[in-house]
């Protein structure tokens, strides 16, 4: 991987330098890796995430000026505007082969093949396959593993702007520290298979 972008976040989650020249001494010496490639509506590859409503907003206003002018932390200074502006919007969600431990569940395993959760009140979903650190709302169940044949379903629920910022800050917490979040309004877990039903329909 060449690192070119603004953030060079496949880089970040791959441990990749994001010097040009450093990177490229890898590509001979370096061990190859496989990662999982996520398919979005059924057309798309996605090896990062899929964001929708805040973080679909927030990246759509990290333009190429903005980048230019912020560099990595574009994404994070276009994320102002959309934090006050982003409405709640309702999620009816299908996981499908659900394995996961969640903090929320008390060390229970959770393990199902099928699992509805309707009429949820939201104001981000991120299904990610791989993000790194600065990625805040993939990382509510800590550490996103971009090998494990699952990807991990967040959604933010926060119903201030006070509460919104401090989810933002413990998702950050969460991804620094690697640990899952507990959060009421912070929610995760991980399947093989994410389908997603927005009311009303939102930007991915």
């Amino acid at each position: 991987v060449v690192p070119r972008g603004t953030a060079n976040a496949l880089c970040a989650v791959l441990g990749i330098p994001t010097q040009l020249d450093a990177a490229a001494a890898l590509i001979n010496r370096a061990p190859a890796r496989c990662i999982d490639v996520a398919v979005v509506n059924g057309s798309s590859c996605m090896l990062l995430q899929c964001g929708i409503g805040l973080e679909a907003e927030t990246v759509i206003r990290a333009d190429r000026n903005l980048k230019n002018r912020f560099g990595p932390i574009a994404y994070q200074v276009a994320g102002i505007l959309p934090m006050y502006q982003q409405k709640h919007f309702t999620v009816d969600v299908t996981l499908y082969d659900v394995r996961d431990t969640p903090s929320f569940a008390g060390g229970a395993c959770i393990e199902s093949k099928v699992l509805h959760l309707r009429g949820m009140k939201v104001k981000a979903v991120t299904i990610a396959n791989a993000a790194p650190s600065t990625s805040v709302l993939a990382h509510g169940i800590g550490a996103v593993s971009c090998d494990d044949g699952l990807l991990e379903f967040v959604v933010v629920s926060s119903h201030s702007m006070a509460s919104l910022s401090y989810a933002m800050l413990d998702l950050f917490r969460s991804a620094l520290l690697r640990k899952p979040l507990l959060r009421s309004d912070v929610f995760g877990l991980r399947a093989r298979r994410v389908d997603v039903t927005c009311y009303p329909p939102q930007r991915i």
